[in-house]
């Protein structure tokens, strides 16, 4: 089967009397379901020297009519015409006038196909049915595309939910660890580095200066003894040893004296 472009101004040339399946003629409609909305298609075509049209098997797909000639299309020679009918719904579009040809032949014509009845209401119908299949296909397609995008942004939820429990974790343990190092100056029991924070700044190592301090300059601390109800004095460091007390009349008050 050859192909045949339709062209408003050319002559279209469905081939010979007594031929069927020989020609198939091809219509561009590609930007008219864009201009009108979904709908149906039909060709009426007229053979030569008739008045009356009759309705054509066609096929739709790609942007493109197409019109496989049968051999009644073609059993009548000389010129003839032909048209492009759109329907969507209660809109009707019509394309140019396609003058046709066919080439007589020897055998003679075809079969002479049933007189034309108006197929309009039918082709309303058709039309409206498409109508309605593709807003249910697009309907389709976006709820697709939502729950697509719910997916989406549930596991984006779900990753952050993840990360934030994991930074949870890990700002407890180290939250842990910190009050360890601020305390006696480890980490999961090892003892810090010089180059950490605590190193010199724990509660530890302030508790062993003071110590060292206690130690260094002395100190003293007095206990009463519940048996005898006497009040002793203990010495720790370079206090010394000569102690001694004395009343301070004047202010009343018990004065601690030592070399």
């Amino acid at each position: 089967m050859r192909n045949i472009k339709a062209d408003i101004n050319t002559v279209i040339a469905l081939g010979r009397q007594g031929e069927n399946n020989a020609v198939n003629v091809v219509f561009d409609v590609s930007g008219w379901p864009d201009t009108y909305g979904a709908g149906a298609f039909e060709i009426l075509n007229q053979r030569p020297k008739e008045t009356t049209p009759y309705t054509c098997s066609i096929t739709v797909e790609d942007g493109q009519v197409n019109w496989p000639i049968q051999a009644a299309d073609v059993a009548v020679p000389g010129l003839g015409r032909c048209e492009l009918t759109y329907v969507v719904e209660e809109t009707i579009v019509k394309s140019l006038v396609f003058m046709t040809r066919i080439l007589p032949s020897i055998e003679g014509g075809g079969t002479v196909p049933e007189p034309y009845e108006s197929r309009i209401s039918e082709l309303i119908t058709v039309s409206a049915n498409i109508t309605t299949e593709a807003n249910r296909a697009s309907d389709a397609a976006s709820r697709a595309e939502e729950a697509q995008r719910k997916a989406e942004a549930s596991e984006g939820n779900a990753k952050d939910s993840e990360d934030a429990a994991k930074h949870s974790e890990d700002s407890a343990a180290a939250h842990d660890e910190n009050a360890e190092a601020w305390a006696v100056g480890q980490r999961n029991g090892v003892d810090v580095p010089q180059d950490d924070v605590t190193y010199n700044n724990s509660a530890k190592h302030y508790a062993e200066l003071a110590a060292q301090g206690a130690e260094k300059s002395g100190y003293v601390f007095f206990d009463v003894n519940d048996e005898d109800g006497c009040m002793y004095i203990t010495t720790v460091g370079h206090i010394g040893e000569d102690i001694t007390f004395e009343v301070d009349e004047e202010q009343g008050i018990l004065e601690v004296i030592y070399t």
